[in-house]
């Protein structure tokens, strides 16, 4: 059971989630590049860092539109989050040893960590439902 909904159980409780994670997927999308344009502008991050997660946001909104289109798109899903779940992993392990290092970037950490649960739920939920697709 995740967010309410069995991901195994009746195509109508499928249907409800994969909805809901792509939905998901578009606020989150939304919100992840308004707020690292406003970081990069604000704090002058590197061309290169915001490209990669400019990458991250186009995966979620288009895996998030392809999804809701089509009956079949739990597999753009899946890659779209994991990939989000593992940049926003790396990036609060970067902050982390900065942290260790003396350089304050609590604020940073703590969104951090909200957006590496978000991203690692939304992830496993993706992932169990593609593979429930299979087995039918």
């Amino acid at each position: 059971m995740v967010f309410g909904f069995c991901l195994a159980g009746s195509t109508r409780n499928a249907q409800m989630t994969r909805k809901f994670l792509s939905l998901l997927a578009i606020l989150y999308g939304l919100i992840y590049f308004f707020y690292e344009s406003w970081y990069h502008l604000n704090f002058g991050q590197s061309v290169l860092n915001l490209s990669i997660d400019y990458l991250a946001i186009i995966l979620l909104l288009v895996a998030g539109t392809v999804n809701l289109k089509a009956s079949n798109g739990e597999g753009h899903l899946c890659g779209a989050w994991g990939f989000t779940a593992c940049l926003v992993m790396r990036a609060y392990a970067w902050r982390h040893e900065a942290a260790g290092l003396g350089i304050e970037e609590s604020k940073v950490m703590s969104l951090l960590i909200f957006a590496i649960a978000a991203s690692t739920v939304a992830f496993a939920a993706s992932l169990i439902l593609s593979f429930s697709r299979r087995q039918k």
